[in-house]
């Protein structure tokens, strides 16, 4: 993330190719999918404090509202969700009372989702609440990785053997330019 917005930042233009190929094997499991995203969260929230000032120095308002809209207030979404949960819970008349029963429907769905998953079962309307919470928790450790000073700089893999399911293809035919 940051290198783009390094260079988008100085005044070059940063561009999607589609053609680009990429594989990569899912996380086997919760926990790790957990500890990938609250690692990739917490690297992303370091990685907008770093170039925040040259976004700045560069004067790049609709680069710097991108930054802002797209990558640092979705890393702020557990803590505003959080504020709502808590809000709904004093203000329990109309509309905020039915918001308070939507988010303990929500949030009791993903926990059901994650419990039945223990014991193999798994339904598919489940899996929107289970999939969004993770992700919100994932984003929550990751901000208390930063806050509490945690090394997240060095990259680690992990060696999965699941990752054999991906087919190697001819993917070593492809030049520098991405085109066969």
């Amino acid at each position: 993330m940051v290198l783009p917005i390094q260079i988008a930042a100085q005044g070059y233009h940063v561009v999607y190719e589609p053609e680009a190929i990429s594989r990569e094997a899912g996380s086997k499991d919760a926990p790790e999918e957990l500890g990938r995203r609250s690692r990739i969260v917490g690297r992303g929230i370091r990685g907008v404090g770093y170039v925040l000032p040259d976004v700045l120095r560069g004067r790049r308002v609709l680069l710097l509202w991108e930054l802002l809209s797209r990558k640092f207030l979705r890393y702020c979404t557990p803590i505003l969700l959080s504020g709502l949960a808590v809000s709904n819970l004093f203000l329990t008349t109309g509309i905020y009372r039915l918001a308070l029963v939507g988010q303990v429907l929500f949030y009791g769905s993903a926990l059901l989702s994650l419990a039945l998953r223990r014991f193999g079962l798994h339904i598919p309307g489940l899996s929107l609440p289970h999939y969004f919470v993770l992700g919100n928790v994932a984003a929550a450790l990751g901000w208390w990785k930063v806050v509490a000073g945690r090394e997240l700089t060095k990259w680690e893999t992990v060696d999965r053997a699941y990752d054999a399911q991906i087919p190697a293809g001819s993917d070593s035919e492809l030049t520098l330019t991405g085109r066969r």
